[in-house]
């Protein structure tokens, strides 16, 4: 199973609230027989209690109590976590399972003079990159550091002091590529040697970036300034793609393609060799909010008219429209606070009900147009971790 996360405030940590009771038999199935064409599960969260449900059903399958905050990252099979509160000592954990055994424990210990913020997380040929801040208790200055762990054992193969705070973090052709920041501006991009730590490129870059993607043949900047720029490990322009709004959906790389949902209600295929323009689509009443593509369809969520859910499946090569799928605007599936995850051809939809102290969670087969479970859960619960045998896209 795979889970992708860059930095420790990134949506696919998920951070809403949802618990159920291990005889909860508040799920309906639509269908008889629960779609066996994806596997895995979602862990929710309230405050410390954590409560696994099967992908397939929405049952309950496992659950277990943290000590304290509790997230982590997937890689291989195994999990690298952390858990303390904003001030406090920090734990990072290599464990079996997310619910499992500790391998190993590292701890950034706070005292009364200082404390650590862990801001990323990187795991890349046999190494942890924690990107880290210290802030000093008594003047509120910080220093930062970028630190490479062995993955067996934890020890710290080589730390890096560096001028400004890491937004950002990918991987790419044995160099591990930052985003300095100060505050939501942009500085510099930094080319760093994975084994070594020695900053190798480094490039002044003021455009504020909205995702930062490792492809298999170049590093995808997307930016706020409407552009999509493509870099190879040097941090050295392949190309640049110019949009009319901000880039912060991220994108996909399919073959030799590369596709994004622009802020400019446009969606785009472009060649990622050499960023010429395949085919691009617009629905400009509309605002994008994800996309996905699975067995050469191309699916693409956004508000429609009175914030109604909308679904569209479009041809990978063409762009041409095949299907639309509207989910009336409800209680359960609202877009304006509801959460989501394309899991292949499937859609998981998280909703949150504060005021009545509960959550709604359901699974939609965008295909077919069925709802194939959903779950009330009570009292409410955030999504904590989702681990599917694919990617999820935001």
């Amino acid at each position: 199973m795979k889970f992708y996360k860059k930095t420790l405030t990134g949506l696919l940590i998920f951070t809403a609230l949802f618990s159920c009771k291990k005889d909860d038999d508040s799920t309906s199935n639509f269908m008889q027989n629960a779609t066996n064409a994806i596997e895995g599960s979602v862990w929710i969260q309230n405050e410390t209690e954590f409560t696994e449900l099967n992908i397939q059903d929405g049952l309950q399958t496992n659950s277990f109590t943290a000590l304290g905050t509790f997230e982590c990252i997937e890689f291989d099979d195994d999990f690298i976590c952390y858990q303390g509160s904003h001030s406090e000592t920090k734990t990072l954990i290599r464990k079996e399972n997310f619910d499992g055994d500790n391998i190993w424990t590292k701890e950034y210990a706070a005292t009364p003079e200082l404390y650590y913020l862990l801001d990323t997380i990187e795991v890349y040929l046999n190494t942890v990159f924690i990107g880290y801040t210290i802030v000093d208790r008594n003047t509120y200055e910080s220093t930062y550091y970028l630190e490479a762990l062995d993955i067996d054992t934890s020890a710290i193969k080589w730390s890096l002091e560096l001028t400004d705070n890491i937004k950002k973090t990918t991987s790419f052709e044995g160099q591990i590529i930052l985003e300095l920041a100060v505050g939501s501006s942009t500085v510099e991009l930094l080319s760093i040697n994975a084994n070594t730590g020695s900053i190798d490129h480094r490039l002044p870059f003021t455009e504020r970036i909205g995702r930062l993607k490792q492809g298999t043949s170049s590093i995808y900047v997307m930016t706020w300034n409407n552009n999509v720029i493509s870099m190879d490990n040097e941090l050295n322009f392949n190309w640049t793609f110019e949009t009319d709004g901000p880039n912060l959906l991220g994108g996909i790389e399919v073959d030799n393609q590369f596709l994004f949902y622009s802020r400019d209600k446009t969606i785009y295929n472009l060649n990622k060799n050499n960023g010429s323009l395949n085919w691009q689509k617009d629905y400009l009443e509309d605002f994008p909010l994800g996309i996905n593509v699975y067995n050469d369809a191309v699916y693409i969520r956004h508000y429609k008219e009175a914030e109604n859910i909308e679904i569209k499946t479009l041809d990978l090569s063409s762009g041409e429209e095949l299907d639309s799928y509207t989910l009336e605007n409800s209680e359960l599936l609202s877009s304006s606070d509801t959460e989501f995850y394309f899991i292949n051809e499937y859609v998981l939809f998280f909703k949150l009900l504060p005021f009545d102290n509960k959550s709604h969670v359901s699974l939609i087969n965008i295909e077919d147009k069925t709802l194939i479970w959903e779950k009330e859960l009570n009292p409410i619960n955030y999504p904590n971790l989702l681990l599917t045998s694919s990617k999820v896209y935001p």
